[in-house]
Formats: C-alpha cells, sequence, structure tokens
C-alpha cells in the first residue's frame, strides 16, 4: 500500500509568498492547498484534517497566531508553523507554551532549512500514521481476545453462581434438619435410636458435600476475601479437635497436638476462619483415610510466619499421584470414593485458601506409612504494615490540566519550568520571590502544585512555605522544594517540611514521580524523593578542570543541541539571554574578589542548575562543589577557588555569546 501524501495548507495574503512556497515545495512528496485569507483556510479544515499548517503572522482578517489557536481546535493533530519576518517574540513563546503553534519560521526563509524541516516532520507523521495502524489492529486483535475470554469468563461464573445458589438452597433446610435430628436423637432408644444416629451422620456428611461445593464455588469466583485480626493458631486446633473427636473414635483414630511448640500460645494476625476451613480439610480428610492409627497436628512459629502441619498414619497416597493431589474433582483412587465418601474439592479448596493467603502447600507421603501436609502461612504477631507499591508514572497524566506555581528568582530557572510542564498540559505560573507570590495569592490561589526555591534572596522558601500556611490555612496542595544545594544545614528541613524534594536540574519525569507519589500516598508521608547529586558519582578528573578549561572543553555540544531542539531557535535565544544576563551580574559580583564566602556560595548555588542544563558541565561541577561548603563556609575565597571559578565564568560567558550570536 503506497505511503499516504502528507496535507500541507498554506495561509499568506500575499499571492507572492504563496507562489514562491508552491515553487519551492512543487517537487516535493507533499499535496498542498493555499489560501489568501484566514476565513477560506478554516472552511478548508472544517471539510479535511491537515497534517501541516504554514501561516503567515500578520493578515488583515486576523493575526496567524489567532488563526493557529482556531485550527488547532479543528484539527488538534495538526503540526502548526508560524512564517514571520516581525513577530512579537513573548507573542510566539504563549503561543507556544499554549500549544497553539509548534515552531517559528523567520522570513526571509532558507528553502533547504524549511525543505528539512518538512521532511522531518512529514517523516515523523508516517511513523505516527504506521503505529497508530499498528496500535489499531493489534486493538482489534485485543478486543476480540478480551471479548472471547469475557465470554468464557461469564459461562464459568455462570456456572459458579449455579453452584452457590444450589449450595444456599440445600444448605438452609438441611441447617434445620440437623437441628431437628440432633434434638430428636437423645431422646431415642433402641432401634430408633440408631436411625436417627445415622441420620444426623448423613446430614453432617452432606453439609460438608454442599460445604465443599460452596467453597469451591466461592474461591474459583475469586469472591473470597480474607478478614484479619489476632488469633491463637493453638486454641484453634484445640476446638478442632474437640470437634472431630466423635468421628475420631468412631474409627478408632488418636487426635492429638504437639504441645511442645511455643506458638501454641501465641498470637498471630491472619483470618482464623479461612485457617479454620484448611485446617478442617486436612483433618477431616486424615481421619478418614486413617484406620486404628493416630492424626497428629503441630504448630510451628518462623521468622517469616507459621508451619502447621497435619500427620496421619492412614493409608498414604502413592507418589506418582502427589502432583495431582490439588486439582479440581481429584481422587486418588476411585474406589476411595465409594469407600471414603467425598467429593474430590477438599484439597483444591485447602491450595486456594492457603494461595490467597500468600502461602504454600506441601504434601509428603508413602503408601501403607501415611501423609503428612504442611502449610506455610506469613503471619506477623504485631500490626500488618500496608506497603505501596511505586507509581508508574506518564508525566501527561500527572501534569495535563495541572495550575503550577513556579517560584525561582532566577529567570532562567523558571523558563524551563514553563517550557517542561506545558509541553505536558500543565498551566505555569511564575514568580521571581516569595512575595510576589504572595501578592497573587492574595488575588486568587488557584494552585494544584507549588514549587518553591529553597534558597532564595529576600525570602528562603522555608521562609514563604511557613508564611502559605499561615496566611492560608485551608491551602492542601502539595508543595515541593526545588535545591540545587548538595549538603546544607536545611536539608533535613526540607524533608520534613515540604510534600517533596526536586535537585535542579530535574526533567519532567523527576517531577511528574515527585507529584504521583505525593498522589499515591493517602498519609502525606513524603516518601520517593529526588536524591541531590553525590559528588563521588562525577568522574575522576572532571573536577579538577576549572582554570584548565580549553574553549571546545567548556561546553557538551550534544546536550546543548538536544536542549535546543527541545526549546526551539526562539525559547532557547530567550533562555541564553536570560542565562546570560545571570552571569554578567555574578561576574560583577566576584570580579572585585571583595564578596565574601557565603556570597560566593551563594552565587555558585544559583548558577549550577542552568548551567547543567545547558551543557556547562565542568562550570556546574565546580560549582556545586563549592555550593557543598554552604553548611560550614571556609574562611577565605582562596579555599573556595574564586579564581579559577572566576576564569571558567568567563569562559562559559564567551560560549554563551557565541552561541546567541550563532542562532
Amino acid at each position: 500500500m503506497p505511503a499516504q501524501k502528507t496535507s500541507i495548507l498554506i495561509v499568506d495574503d500575499e499571492p507572492r509568498i504563496l507562489s514562491a512556497l508552491a515553487r519551492m515545495l512543487r517537487l516535493e512528496a507533499f499535496d498542498i492547498v493555499s489560501c489568501e485569507r484566514p476565513s477560506l483556510a478554516l472552511e478548508q479544515a472544517e471539510g479535511r484534517s491537515f497534517d501541516i499548517v504554514i501561516s503567515d503572522f500578520r493578515m488583515p482578517e486576523m493575526t496567524g497566531i489567532v488563526l493557529m489557536e482556531k485550527l488547532a481546535d479543528l484539527i488538534p493533530s495538526s503540526m502548526r508553523l508560524l512564517m514571520s519576518g516581525n513577530a512579537d517574540l513573548r507573542d510566539v513563546i504563549e503561543a507556544v507554551n499554549a500549544g497553539s503553534i509548534h515552531q517559528f519560521i523567520e522570513k526571509p526563509w532558507n528553502d533547504g532549512a524549511v525543505k528539512v524541516t518538512l521532511r522531518r516532520i512529514a517523516a515523523e507523521i508516517e511513523t505516527r500514521r504506521e503505529n497508530q495502524a499498528l496500535m489499531t489492529a493489534i486493538a482489534e486483535q485485543n478486543t476480540l481476545l478480551n471479548q472471547a475470554s469475557e465470554r468464557a469468563e461469564l459461562e464459568m461464573r455462570r456456572k459458579e453462581r449455579l453452584f452457590a445458589t444450589i449450595s444456599h438452597e440445600i444448605r438452609n433446610p438441611l441447617h434445620g434438619l440437623q437441628g431437628i435430628l440432633t434434638a430428636l436423637a437423645p431422646a431415642s432408644v433402641g432401634e430408633q435410636k440408631q436411625l436417627l444416629e445415622s441420620a444426623v451422620a448423613s446430614a453432617e456428611y452432606m453439609s460438608q458435600v454442599v460445604n465443599d461445593v460452596l467453597d469451591y464455588s466461592q474461591g474459583a469466583a475469586d469472591k473470597i476475601q480474607l478478614s484479619l485480626k489476632p488469633f491463637s493458631p493453638g486454641r484453634l486446633i484445640d476446638e478442632l479437635i474437640q470437634l472431630m473427636e466423635p468421628l475420631a473414635a468412631s474409627k478408632r483414630v488418636a487426635v492429638s497436638r504437639d504441645s511442645r511448640s511455643l506458638a501454641n500460645q501465641r498470637q498471630f494476625l491472619g483470618d482464623e476462619f479461612r485457617v479454620r476451613q484448611i485446617l478442617t480439610n486436612l483433618l477431616s480428610n486424615a481421619i478418614k483415610y486413617t484406620e486404628s492409627g493416630r492424626v497428629e497436628v503441630c504448630v510451628t512459629e518462623t521468622g517469616e510466619g507459621v508451619y502447621l502441619d497435619v500427620i496421619d498414619t492412614g493409608i498414604g497416597i502413592p507418589e506418582d499421584k502427589l502432583g495431582d493431589l490439588f486439582g479440581e474433582y481429584v481422587m486418588v483412587d476411585p474406589e476411595h470414593a465409594r469407600t471414603y465418601g467425598g467429593t474430590g474439592l477438599g484439597l483444591r479448596i485447602v491450595k486456594t485458601l492457603v494461595e490467597l493467603m500468600s502461602g504454600d502447600v506441601t504434601v509428603e507421603s508413602k503408601v501403607g506409612e501415611g501423609t503428612r501436609f504442611s502449610i506455610a502461612l506469613p503471619m506477623e504477631t504485631t500490626e500488618a504494615k500496608w506497603v505501596t507499591d511505586e507509581p508508574q508514572t506518564d508525566p501527561k497524566q500527572v501534569l495535563g490540566g495541572k495550575t503550577l506555581w513556579v517560584v525561582d528568582d532566577m529567570r532562567a530557572n523558571r523558563l524551563v519550568v514553563e517550557q517542561m510542564a506545558a509541553r505536558y498540559g500543565a498551566k505555569v505560573r511564575s514568580f521571581e520571590s516569595g512575595e510576589a507570590l504572595l501578592s497573587q495569592a492574595d488575588v486568587e490561589l488557584d494552585a494544584d502544585v507549588m514549587l518553591l526555591d529553597y534558597n532564595m534572596p529576600s525570602m528562603t522558601g522555608h521562609e514563604l512555605l511557613l508564611s502559605i500556611q499561615h496566611r492560608y490555612p485551608e491551602f492542601n496542595q502539595p508543595i515541593i522544594a526545588m535545591t540545587a544545594s548538595l549538603n546544607f544545614e536545611g536539608s533535613e528541613q526540607i524533608k520534613t517540611a515540604f510534600d517533596g524534594i526536586l535537585t535542579k536540574p530535574f526533567d519532567v519525569k523527576a517531577l511528574a514521580n515527585a507529584l504521583s507519589g505525593i498522589a499515591s500516598d493517602s498519609q502525606h508521608q513524603r516518601a520517593n524523593r529526588e536524591q541531590p547529586l553525590n559528588l563521588a558519582d562525577v568522574p575522576a578528573g572532571v573536577l579538577d578542570q576549572g582554570s584548565a578549561l580549553e574553549p571546545d572543553a567548556v561546553l557538551d555540544s550534544d546536550k546543548f543541541e538536544t536542549l535546543s531542539s527541545e526549546m526551539g531557535p526562539e525559547v532557547m535565544q530567550e533562555l541564553l539571554q536570560a542565562f546570560s544576563e545571570s552571569l554578567d551580574g555574578a561576574k560583577a559580583q566576584i570580579a572585585p574578589m571583595t564578596l565574601s564566602p557565603t556570597e560566593l556560595i551563594e552565587v555558585a548555588h544559583a548558577l549550577a542548575p542552568t548551567a547543567e542544563l545547558m551543557g556547562f558541565t565542568p562550570f556546574a561541577v565546580l560549582a556545586r562543589e563549592i555550593d557543598a561548603y554552604r553548611a560550614t563556609p571556609p574562611a577565605s575565597l582562596s579555599d573556595l577557588r574564586a579564581d579559577e571559578f572566576l576564569v571558567a565564568l568567563e569562559a562559559v560567558q564567551s560560549q554563551v555569546e557565541a552561541a546567541k550570536n550563532s542562532s
């Protein structure tokens, strides 16, 4: 099947521009529709879908951004490119943040660059189509499989419900019958008494059969619910032995409990009723298949719970039958059904209940010597602890539709969070200080999440947190600290005061993981924190580069290019400008060498995250080394390698300026 042509809608109020673009793309495998007016473009979009939309910025009817916003609603899957030679950068950035446009092309354009861009987008669209077709085919197959599975499960559940209904309907009158027979038996004499005792035994047997069927239907239908309460296995065994005594006496079988284990006096947390069912089945089987012998029950405490052993001196089980013993309707020998009775469900029910309690059941047996069933059940002698699985985090699912309030005194850091969160559907409000956030909160406090830089000059993140808690006690949304510090006195304070901690620079997955961890923790117990960078993990030699850095060693070009590709040229230019301004301010502070060691630590702390994010890794590592002295600042600047830091800063400045000019 030939590949579908990529459709492109071009909108420009100048016919010569439309003609120039058409000529440029005439040899490309594109299906092109041109419109001189935005209104015509909207009409086209209502009638068909386009893969790519290219629009001029300034047009008489409406701006390109307004048109793109409308087209985003009509054809949300389209890739939207804005072309202009005089667009306002802020408007473009806002449109990118809002998702209205995906890329900006500056006029006059370069034919080769535009072709490469469109080919790349077309290839991505074709890959997306192929993936979608594959996913659709897989989904259809899964639907068919699910339907078949649901039909089979429905049929099984119908049978199970039938078992349960019949069992319940039989059990109700049977209980009444048993009660009447039991009441009449003691007052009877002679043959009448024998008949009544036989009737009682038959009713008890019928009751056991009904219980087996009902227990099986519940287990197979996955309806059994555990109820964990403290209970004594030793006391439970004594009760069961007393209950089984008449049956055992009739077969001249001695039933006892091993009283040597201390576990007999201990209490464990478990489902006593289900343990009773397990032991009842095993004990009744042991007595049933033993003639003039003995049955012993042992309970042993282990580090992980208890072992329950039921040992008999009965007929035993052939070795070749042990593997099938816990199957449904399994009898060791068909003759046993006639001799001893039973449904073949008892051991299946035992295995179902044991596995439901995350336990294990094993059996050892020799024909003519007897059988030993061993049950291992994980139980605690204290309250059980609830364990929560780590969330599987989808950034779009966690961040989509959320409103994030971000406070950071560095504009570059705020810009990074804005771009990161907006890409996954979040709305971001940025503030350069805690005071600015509080002013806005007095007007409207609509944050779903707050990200507070911990070290800010006028009001620290912790001070801001306390102010928020005092002024807005009803606000109970997550508040997460952002920090670039590796080691400082307030690190423990962050863990106890904030709902989460993110070590800058962080990516969108770290942010989503932090939010997901908080959301899944109903007790707000601040688990799964992001851990700071460990200097011991930094490759040898990187920490000592300092002033010896060559220009081409200052920047990790791969990391820089990746970030530039993700951000786009216009946003990257603004990020470079913001970082350049931060570097200029830092150099003005450091150059006279009159600042204190604490002030130098603050400067290094502020620059490290953005430097690392943009690929200035050696400089970022040096800055983090200096920041590591936060808890115990040295007495002099030389101990912090201030001269070396200034030289490295100037090298980064040079590279930033070069990047700005080449963009």
